[in-house]
């Protein structure tokens, strides 16, 4: 799962997944989007569920 942020004046995707690094996008790429995230949980938030 990614959102984007704003650095320098250029949008980057993030990872929410700290292990990885965000991507670069030249303005040359093509970006493309498959679905939306409507919310999302932790294992807290689930009672005797275990991921």
């Amino acid at each position: 799962m990614k959102k984007l942020k704003r650095y320098a004046d250029r949008l980057y995707p993030v990872s929410l997944n700290s292990k990885y690094s965000p991507i670069k996008i030249k303005e040359s790429d093509r970006l493309d989007v498959f679905g939306k995230v409507f919310g999302k949980i932790n294992s807290n938030d689930v009672p005797d569920y275990r991921f």
